[in-house]
This record gives structure tokens, sequence and C-alpha cells, in this order.
């Protein structure tokens, strides 16, 4: 099957297109996950306690993805996104941007992963919408940073850093963010884990 994708690559693309490669690939399998999710599901599994905010819709995805994250052990906090035509916030350019998020994840023989990522809402994201209060409880905040580049969800990953280390807390953005244009994400006083440079001690 020829889908256009740069193979061993995450490709932005958009609900259409997404659908388009969905529609070549039978059967698939569905799982919420994401790279903040997955850490939060790693947590729990080794019996830490672990919550995670994220934006989703509600549709089919965004119900799956809450499902998954219950039975996985996760406090899930999930911020729903609202009809984006009856929300001024979101008022601009907001077709694509009415459903949950989803990351297709393709397996070649070779072991090498291709992924189409559809940011859905989770790029709409504001800092309004962030109970921050829920960071008053939180001993570490991991942060994703594929959304740094926006400037609203750079505000809202800013506030929640800030947020935590005010607490006492710590705050890590996941390395792609050291490698964001823009500020360096020492102006929030973020932590940047380097990969492959850190020991785990038993």
């Amino acid at each position: 099957i020829q889908l256009g994708l740069d193979k061993g690559r995450m490709t932005l693309v958009g609900p259409a297109r997404s659908q388009e490669i969905l529609r070549a690939l039978k059967p698939i399998a569905k799982s919420g996950g994401g790279s903040g999710a997955n850490t939060a599901i790693g947590l729990s599994a080794l019996g830490a306690r672990s919550a995670l905010i994220a934006k989703v819709a509600d549709d089919r995805m965004g119900r799956l993805f809450r499902d998954n994250m219950k039975s996985r052990g996760v406090s899930f906090y999930p911020i729903i996104a609202i009809n984006p035509a009856d929300d001024p916030l979101h008022g601009l350019d907001t077709s694509w941007k009415t459903n949950t998020g989803t990351c297709i994840v393709l397996v070649s023989p070779d072991g090498e992963r291709t992924m189409a990522t559809n940011l859905g809402v989770a790029s709409t994201l504001q800092p309004e919408e962030i109970d921050l209060e829920i960071m008053t409880t939180a001993s570490v905040l991991y942060i994703e940073a594929y959304l740094w580049d926006l400037p609203s969800t750079r505000k809202a990953i800013s506030d929640a850093m800030i947020a935590v280390r005010n607490r006492g807390g710590k705050g890590f953005l996941q390395p792609i963010g050291c490698l964001m244009r823009g500020t360096p994400p020492r102006r929030f006083s973020a932590t940047c884990i380097q990969p492959r440079r850190f020991t785990i001690q038993q």
C-alpha cells in the first residue's frame, strides 16, 4: 500500500487525510495512548499515583481514550472540547480541530515505526482551560512539548510548570521541547530530559 508517508518519521495530517489512511488499513487496533498518556500508564503500572490532563472531543475516540485511562489506573482530568462554532475563543480556522487527536502508527516488517498524527482539539488548548489547583497536589509534572510551538498552548504549558514549581514540585519537559523554536524552557524553570543520559536507580 502506498500512503505517501515518510518511513520512520512522524507526519502531521488533518482529519480527512487521517481517515483516508485508515480506510486503506484494515484491520486496525485502537487504543488510548500518546507519549504523555503512555508515561502516565507506565508510572501507574509501576505503582505510582499518576494523573493526566488532556483535551479531547466528545467523540468515539475521546470516549475510548477516557475509558482506557480509567482502566489503566490513571486519574484522568479531561478538558472536553465544545463545538468551536459556539466558542469565540476557537472561532478561526477550526474546521479540522473538532475531533480528538489521533496518531496512526504503522510498523513495517523491519520494526520501523511511521506515524501520521492529527493533533485535533489538542491544538486548541487554552491556558484558562487548565485547572491549576490540580497542580498543587503534584510533586512532579511531566509535559510532552509537541504543542510548544503554538502560542496559546505554550502559555498553558508555562502556567502549569510555574504552578507546580511554586508549590515545591519539579517540572520536566520531554526532550523535543529543548529543540523547539522560540522561548527556551528555562524561561519557566523547566528541566529538559536529555535522551540516553539518565540512569535508573533500584
